[in-house]
């Protein structure tokens, strides 16, 4: 849901074709050091979430500085909370920087380790 909400469809103060927004999710099984599992990301070409805000956003209530205050995008700040909590039980999420997930498309990347046996 967040990676369709935050990319916008054109940019701010440009003109000419709209921007695409794209999602992409790539499974990979866990390689050593990590326990058996599998590895989730999901990439998106939107504004990305700047590095001082990647912890922050796992905070319940918490919402990017960039849209605190935007009408035009709805949300509450609990989706990545929610999720976070979830996920702790079988695995960690985290936010990577743009280039570092498989498909590099330069908006926000989101990593889900999960483990078959969580330790």
């Amino acid at each position: 849901d967040n990676a369709i909400k935050y990319a916008p469809l054109r940019r701010k103060g440009k003109v000419g074709r709209p921007r695409i927004p794209q999602i992409k999710v790539t499974l990979t099984s866990n390689e050593p050091p990590l326990s058996p599992g599998a590895t989730l990301y999901v990439e998106d070409n939107g504004p990305g979430i700047p590095a001082s805000e990647r912890d922050s956003v796992f905070e319940r209530g918490y919402r990017g500085e960039a849209v605190r205050g935007d009408a035009d995008v709805a949300g509450s700040g609990l989706g990545l909370a929610i999720a976070r909590e979830m996920i702790s039980m079988v695995g960690t999420i985290d936010v990577l920087d743009a280039r570092e997930g498989p498909n590099k498309l330069d908006g926000t990347t989101v990593r889900v380790i999960l483990f078959r046996d969580r330790e």
